[in-house]
């Protein structure tokens, strides 16, 4: 038997012997359902900012490494005077493209405060 079948011998039932009206009868897994939907969206979106931010920092990687692989004679020439050099050229150049990210992403978020 089907849970809309039920529905009006529940509600004259009900009505008998308490004198209340039934208002929005739903079944277990509909109320389930709508009670979890937020949850639902919630963690949908977590997911699909977690792939974007994923595939960003991939290409972030490819970028990092095309830069770096332009450089390759700086790079050998810099060895010389040793690691901590070229890994500080490394970092600046990868510091000056997060710089640029931060006061971009701060500019656009002032423009949508104003």
């Amino acid at each position: 038997m089907s849970a809309a079948a039920i529905v009006p011998s529940l509600r004259t039932a009900v009505a008998s012997v308490a004198g209340l009206p039934l208002l929005d009868i739903r079944t277990q897994q509909q109320q389930i359902d709508s009670t979890m939907r937020p949850e639902r969206i919630i963690a949908n979106l977590t997911a699909g900012f977690g792939v974007l931010a994923l595939c960003w920092r991939r290409s972030h990687v490819r970028i990092m490494a095309y830069t770096v692989s332009r450089r390759t004679n700086e790079i050998a020439f810099a060895w010389r005077w040793g690691a901590q050099v070229v890994l500080g050229m490394v970092l600046l150049e990868a510091s000056k493209l997060v710089a640029i990210g931060i006061v971009a992403g701060h500019a656009r978020r002032w423009e949508w405060a104003a």
